[in-house]
């Protein structure tokens, strides 16, 4: 990318309109930081490049671009994000070997848009977004994000150290403590839903809806009548924290008011005669965690309340295993058919060397009696999309 735009700079470059300079300019042996340090001091305009491995490097946003944006804010630069689009955008369009597709109808995120969660990380994604959006004739409306396990803050603190004579533990909740040395770390109850306040920003800020901090009233039901299509957005991450990476599950009580809330747009939708009597919706549920594999979520009984709500499809992410078995499938007890997806954007440190990037990419028919899955693949940084090897096109038929 960084070479494709200094070609399209090349003309004031070479009439010294402008000069350009990037860190990989920097000479073997160079004191890097220093030399970074001193360009971003100079520098009267800044490009941000912003690409999978710049959100999740931890310099390029805590000091390159805080630095910048000060800068801009003084009035001293001007700070230009440059979003990492080409390659995706290419293979949606591309009729011979991609996608071919003009626009799409809706975006699902199914998680981990950042890797610690910062509010500069989910400003990047907004940049990163909001250019998708208008590239595929999409608003944000019909974007569906819910969070993942990288998207809460991990510089939120909410446990507390207190010495093991101060404790009862018979009074605490089972996974609220976490034994250490001589004591005890008590989690804050009142400060622990912080942890998704930069996401909360972000999907207000975005979305113009509000998500809320409570586990509890984390749940969005979306009706879409014109398609007949309702998704069903869940937080499967609201008990991860860093003494419980793996804590995935789905809230109880966000599940019941998601539900109930589903019901009542559909039946708004058919006493206002937007929808027929009878007329067949397209439920689909979307969270992060799988419901198999080695990172499966431990208590699956969620699936069949979703089930019996005529849930046909469940969307998630976090599949960093190569396996076309945790892709898609009809879940073997619960009846439910599962579209999994993998890592877009993470950098190949947050995902298992043989993991490729991958993104999917889903056909309905207007009469929803099939759904057709296209699992794309990038395989090396910075390469092209393609079809993945393991399972590239796969059908779901949901009538007979």
């Amino acid at each position: 990318m960084r070479e494709e735009l200094g070609k399209h700079l090349s003309a004031l470059r070479r009439e010294n309109v402008i000069g350009l300079w990037h860190d990989r300019m920097i000479g073997a042996g160079d004191e890097w930081k220093g030399e970074i340090d001193r360009r971003l001091e100079s520098a009267g305009i800044i490009l941000l490049l912003v690409s999978p491995d710049f959100i999740a490097s931890d310099y390029c946003y805590d000091i390159e671009t805080k630095r910048a944006l000060e800068r801009h804010a003084e009035g001293k630069a001007v700070v230009i994000p440059i979003v990492r689009l080409q390659s995706l955008v290419s293979d949606l369009k591309d009729r011979r070997e991609g996608l071919g597709l003009d626009s799409l109808d809706y975006l699902v995120i199914s998680g981990d848009l950042t890797n610690r969660g910062g509010h500069e990380e989910f400003e990047k994604v907004h940049y990163f977004l909001s250019a998708l959006v208008k590239e595929m004739k999409l608003t944000g409306e019909r974007t569906i994000i819910v969070p993942g396990n990288h998207d809460l803050s991990w510089d939120v603190e909410v446990y507390e150290w207190m010495q093991e004579r101060r404790v009862d533990i018979v009074n605490l909740v089972t996974g609220s403590f976490v034994k250490q040395g001589k004591g005890y770390l008590i989690r804050d109850d009142a400060r622990y839903p912080k942890r998704f306040a930069n996401f909360a920003r972000f999907h207000h800020e975005f979305k113009q809806l509000e998500y809320s901090l409570k586990p509890e009233l984390q749940s969005l039901a979306l009706l879409f009548e014109e398609t007949r299509i309702q998704f069903l957005a869940l937080n499967s991450a609201w008990l991860v924290d860093e003494f419980h990476p793996e804590r995935s599950a789905v809230n109880e009580k966000a599940l019941a008011k998601g539900l109930i809330e589903a019901d009542r747009q559909i039946s708004e939708a058919v006493k206002a005669r937007r929808l027929d009597e009878g007329a067949e919706v397209l439920r689909i549920a979307i969270w992060h965690h799988p419901v198999t594999g080695n990172e499966k979520i431990a208590d699956d009984d969620f699936l069949e309340r979703l089930r019996k709500a005529d849930f046909k499809l469940c969307l998630h992410g976090h599949i960093h295993e190569d396996r076309a078995d945790l892709a898609g499938y009809l879940h073997s007890t619960r009846r439910i058919h599962i579209a999994g997806a993998g890592s877009f954007g993470a950098v190949a440190d947050h995902r298992p060397p043989s993991t490729p990037r991958l993104y999917n990419l889903i056909e309905i028919p207007r009469d929803h009696g099939l759904i057709r899955v296209h699992t794309r693949c990038m395989r090396k940084q910075s390469g092209a999309w393609e079809g993945w090897a393991v399972r590239s096109l796969y059908e779901i038929k949901l009538k007979k």
